[in-house]
């Protein structure tokens, strides 16, 4: 069984489904549920600073905040191979509105080496993910 922090070994193509566990199941990313044992980070991309972006669904998908268009994802972003923030990671709660394809970063958490929270913010605007990088992540979950 893969566990949410064990990424598949090779890049999936964008929401085409994907086999999991060596046993022929393949099942697409909409179908997944958070907190799943079964739901894998699925690797997005690297960005020029060397950092490597994971995506997942969160379950919630009927969440007051959003529309019938938005996606709620939960982004992982590992800095270990970053030299600026060397051995760190992130996570991040996004809702994604297809239609516009734009989104809200909800909160971001950094974590040190040891796990333990370094800081959490939330954000009201939209301007601290890098243009190219957002507009990955929103045609990786509203192409289905």
């Amino acid at each position: 069984m893969l566990l949410p922090d064990v990424v598949a070994a090779q890049d999936v193509q964008p929401w085409a489904g994907y086999t999991t566990q060596g046993l022929g199941e393949t099942r697409a990313p909409w179908q997944f549920k958070w907190d799943d044992p079964e739901n894998e980070w699925l690797r997005i991309s690297t960005d020029s600073q060397k950092a490597t972006w994971f995506l997942q669904l969160a379950s919630d998908l009927t969440a007051k905040d959003q529309t019938k268009s938005a996606r709620r994802v939960w982004l992982k972003i590992d800095y270990s191979k970053q030299l600026s923030e060397r051995a760190r990671d992130s996570k991040a709660l996004w809702v994604i509105n297809c239609n516009d394809q734009t989104f809200t970063v909800r909160n971001q958490t950094w974590y040190a080496p040891n796990g333990v929270v370094q800081e959490t913010r939330s954000y009201p605007t939209t301007d601290i993910i890098p243009e190219s990088m957002a507009a990955t992540i929103a045609r990786r979950v509203c192409s289905q």
